[in-house]
C-alpha cells in the first residue's frame, strides 16, 4: 500500500521534471519554429526583390549593343518589393533590414541580402539571433537573330 506521504513526493517529483525538462524543450521548439518562419519570409522577400530588380534590365540597350545594363530604378524596385514581402514580420515584432542590393552587370545577376534579429524565448527574450538570407536572380538574355 502506498502511503499518503509518498503520493505527495511523487507529485513534487513530477512537477520538478515538468519544470526542468519539458518547459525548456517547449521553448526550444517554439524558438526553432519562429526561426524557420522568419527565415522563410526573408527568403521569399529576397528572392522576389532580386527578381524584380532583374526585370528592370534595359532591353532596348541590350538589343542594340548586346551589353547588359540595368535601368536606373532597379535598386529602388528591389527595395520596394522586399519591403512589401517582409511586412508580416513587423506584426510579430521582428524588424527586417535590407543589407544590400548588388546589380552585377558583368555576370548578369542581382543579389539581394536581407536580415532580421529574432528574440529567443529560451534566453528570456534578452538575446536574439540574426537571420540572414541572400536572394539571387540571373538574367538570361539572348540577342535575336534577324533574317
Amino acid at each position: 500500500m502506498v502511503e499518503k506521504q509518498e503520493q505527495g513526493i511523487s507529485m513534487v517529483f513530477f512537477a520538478l521534471v515538468l519544470a526542468l525538462l519539458i518547459l525548456p524543450l517547449l521553448s526550444v521548439a517554439t524558438d526553432l519554429t519562429r526561426y524557420v518562419w522568419v527565415r522563410s519570409v526573408l527568403q521569399r522577400g529576397a528572392d522576389a526583390a532580386a527578381e524584380a530588380a532583374a526585370q528592370r534590365a534595359d532591353i532596348a540597350h541590350f538589343q542594340q549593343t548586346g551589353e547588359v545594363r540595368f535601368e536606373i530604378d532597379a535598386q529602388t524596385e528591389a527595395v520596394r518589393v522586399a519591403s512589401a514581402h517582409v511586412s508580416p514580420l513587423l506584426a510579430k515584432m521582428v524588424y527586417p533590414s535590407l543589407d544590400y542590393v548588388v546589380l552585377d552587370e558583368g555576370r548578369n545577376t542581382v543579389h539581394v541580402g536581407l536580415s532580421a534579429n529574432s528574440r529567443l524565448l529560451i534566453a528570456g527574450g534578452l538575446r536574439g539571433t540574426t537571420v540572414r538570407v541572400d536572394g539571387v536572380a540571373e538574367l538570361r538574355m539572348r540577342r535575336s537573330v534577324r533574317p
